[in-house]
């Protein structure tokens, strides 16, 4: 596979479409399942160190929380959250572009800016996945209004644990709009097997070395460009990144 959606062709994405019944697949969900465990039990434990050293040095920038937490869909569309190292200054959320962010965001910490630059603010999800929540490999977990404005076809995202990394992540990231993301990650939930699970994990390893996929080719996120629920903007400002 190319980098980028390019890689699917017309045909295929209009194969995507016609909604097919999704197939089950109880022997790599059962097998990934236990893969997914191991790793996450092995990854927290070679790492400790260097989790509690970020948590103290998020701590120690600015005195806010550790941590920041926010309600995601999961598998079969419950939700569950999720959990990552807070990169921004407390309230980030409330000023400025909000709930993008951009390559030189005044808004990230000394310590945030690092630590989002090499993906560290995601490693506390191996906890997710010790739970449950998540997989090592999936579609990235959606907002959990998200849902309500997919179509048919796009709802199977949400028929399986969402990952720490997936196809979209390797396939441009950041760089790709929701939309093509969205097909792509489509694309890996009917056609998921080992070696498509093996492949990103590795694709993913080698990319933490170059910060690919963080930020879109203009240097700012591409957020979400569909429908907002009632009250949607009230209530996330409630929350703290």
């Amino acid at each position: 596979m190319s980098d980028g959606p390019g890689y699917l062709n017309e045909a295929q994405i209009a194969a995507l479409k016609q909604n097919a019944p999704l197939q089950d697949k109880p022997v790599f969900d059962f097998f990934t399942r236990i893969i997914d465990i191991l790793l996450s039990l092995i990854f927290i434990l070679l790492t400790s160190p260097i989790l509690i050293v970020v948590a103290i040095a998020v701590k120690a920038t600015d005195g806010g929380p550790i941590f920041y937490s926010q309600d995601r869909t999961g598998l079969k569309g419950k939700p569950f959250k999720l959990i990552k190292f807070r990169s921004m200054i407390v309230g980030a959320d409330k000023i400025g572009a909000k709930f993008r962010s951009y390559t030189n965001d005044e808004r990230f910490t000394r310590i945030g800016k690092f630590i989002r630059e090499y993906h560290i603010d995601e490693l506390p999800q191996f906890f997710n996945i010790l739970k449950g929540d998540m997989s090592i490999v999936g579609p990235r977990p959606a907002l959990t209004f998200h849902i309500d404005y997919y179509e048919p076809w796009e709802l199977v995202r949400a028929r399986v644990r969402p990952g720490l990394t997936g196809l979209s992540q390797v396939s441009g990231g950041n760089a790709l709009s929701w939309d093509e993301r969205i097909v792509v990650d489509v694309y890996y939930v009917r056609h998921r097997n080992f070696y498509n699970y093996i492949s990103i994990i590795w694709r993913t390893f080698t990319q933490l070395f170059y910060k690919k996929g963080i930020h879109g080719r203009d240097g700012i996120v591409k957020g979400w460009t569909r429908g907002l629920p009632a009250g949607y903007m009230d209530e996330t400002m409630k929350n703290k990144n």
